[in-house]
């Protein structure tokens, strides 16, 4: 129950989650379609106004050279019926103010008077419309200007708006300048057109949306599909089913269509699956450790149990006590030894055994193992060969922990003991090879079974016919492995020419 409410909770953050980033793309979509059309929008009034402007200099152009060939303008400073129908033709095709304005302020021509302007523009009955602000000739404007925005010097009222104005002189047939020619166009009109390309934009917008709603959804689910498998293998794993596989079959037609790479869902589902593959190992190797661990201790602890009740309860007369309390003790160093290598194994499994490597004389290590081990090689008559092929006979540096080293002849020289009958021969070997050197340990015992060589390293593996089967704890060849691995080192078995067992392995040369 609290499992489920959990995956409820679970699921019901995932919605959430999902729906934040949902609304979170569609925000960003939204912010990001605005900035660009803010951009656009821009880039199009200053696209249009360069424009406008161009058109202005044509028509001012086109006007210039029209005058300069008017007779009625040349000779009287008036135009004619068709100049003004010229003129007024220009500006009602491009919603243009044209004026021509006499120095004094007088217009000879103006095609429209609009509102925005009546304030500048005075009357007179007898001589026609002025403009008030005369003082404009002042301003430079016989040499020409053109603006772009303001409202001409105070011409055009401060609430029309901004205004386009071109001017230009225009001068007589003795290059006397004669009046000027001005030409204005209100930016109020492009306002205009940029609400309308605004209101566009904003239908625009709305139908971006709504696709990028319905994409995105349909985006989102196929892309949680996958996640869902792997949200429901996890859950299963989590209930303690680690033999609860996603389907690849089933995964590849889920995937399909996806608009990312398929293989890298792909890949994460079959990463997944190794990935339990491992648990499930890992979890078959712990209940084994345990298994074997119990087995091991609960032999000795049977038997220590039961001699020491013996004693107690008078079964063992006081003459056979002494011997059954040396079988005691030989069961209690058992235990210890025991327990001695579960705990450098798992030392050495969470890469907690220090290694204090240093050069030393691997050809006195190997003496002074076999010499630890004297009084179990008298016992058998066991014959002990030692061959170093290399010139140095008396010394033979290797860069390693030496501790760890001796360890491991000891595990690899006393295996072979145990395994060997009376007047067996063991044989150690060292040669150089490369950059390392390699020591071989063999005997003449029973060897070890083809079927049983590629596990005699596994941690507590036995073969009841094979050298392991006896008194070992299963780890002695594990641990060897597992100090020759931090060495970045290995060891191989195989059968020797002798006819028993061989066990070789690699060290550093020392510098």
């Amino acid at each position: 129950m609290i499992f489920r409410k959990h995956k409820a909770k679970s699921k019901a953050k995932a919605t959430n989650s999902t729906n934040y980033y949902n609304m979170l793309i569609v925000g960003t979509l939204v912010l990001a379609f605005l900035l660009i059309a803010l951009v656009y929008l821009k880039i199009l009034n200053d696209s249009l106004v360069s424009e406008k402007l161009s058109e202005m200099d044509r028509m001012t152009l086109a006007i210039q050279e029209d005058l300069a060939e008017s007779s009625s303008f040349q000779n009287s400073g008036q135009l004619s019926r068709a100049d003004e129908q010229i003129l007024k033709a220009m500006g009602k095709g491009s919603d243009m103010l044209i004026w021509l304005v006499k120095p004094s302020g007088k217009f000879v021509y103006m095609n429209h008077l609009p509102e925005e302007a009546v304030h500048s523009i005075i009357y007179k009955s007898n001589d026609g419309y002025y403009l008030q602000n005369s003082h404009l000739i002042n301003e430079g404007l016989e040499r020409g200007v053109t603006l772009s925005g303001g409202n001409f010097f105070g011409v055009f009222s401060e609430d029309s708006g901004h205004w386009l104005t071109q001017v230009r002189p225009v001068y007589d047939h003795n290059g006397r300048f004669s009046a000027y020619l001005s030409i204005h166009y209100s930016l109020n009109s492009l306002s205009l057109s940029d609400t309308n390309v605004i209101l566009g934009l904003a239908v625009m917008l709305l139908m971006g949306i709504l696709v990028g709603v319905v994409i995105i959804k349909g985006y989102v689910s196929r892309v949680t599909r996958p996640i869902d498998l792997l949200a429901e293998a996890a859950n299963r794993v989590g209930q303690g089913d680690l033999s609860y596989r996603i389907q690849v079959d089933h995964a590849d037609d889920v995937i399909m269509g996806q608009s990312h790479s398929n293989d890298d869902w792909m890949n994460l589902i079959l990463t997944f699956n190794r990935m339990i593959d491992q648990i499930e190992q890992q979890n078959l190797e712990q209940r084994d450790f345990v298994a074997s661990i119990s087995h091991d201790l609960r032999t000795p602890l049977t038997s220590i149990s039961g001699f020491i009740t013996a004693i107690l309860d008078g079964t063992i007369p006081p003459e056979k006590q002494t011997h059954y309390l040396e079988t005691v003790q030989e069961e209690t160093k058992r235990l210890t030894s025991l327990v001695q290598d579960m705990n450098t194994t798992i030392r050495l499994e969470n890469n907690q055994e220090n290694m204090a490597k240093e050069n030393f004389n691997i050809n006195a290590l190997i003496h002074k193992v076999i010499e630890s081990l004297r009084v179990l090689l008298d016992e058998k008559n066991i014959q002990v060969q030692i061959n170093f092929k290399d010139p140095e006979k008396n010394e033979r540096l290797v860069y390693a922990d030496p501790k760890q080293i001796e360890r491991v002849l000891y595990n690899l020289i006393s295996n072979a003991i145990e395994f060997l009958s009376q007047d067996g021969i063991i044989l150690v070997t060292t040669r150089t090879q490369g950059s390392n050197l390699l020591i071989t340990v063999e005997d003449n015992g029973p060897g070890i079974r083809p079927e049983d060589l590629p596990y005699v390293f596994d941690r507590f593996y036995k073969s009841d016919k094979s050298r392991t089967g006896r008194k070992g704890s299963g780890l002695g060849l594990y641990i060897c492995k597992k100090i020759l691995q931090s060495h970045g080192q290995s060891i191989y078995a195989g059968r020797s020419d002798l006819g028993g067992a061989k066990f070789e392995f690699t060290l550093a040369l020392g510098k």
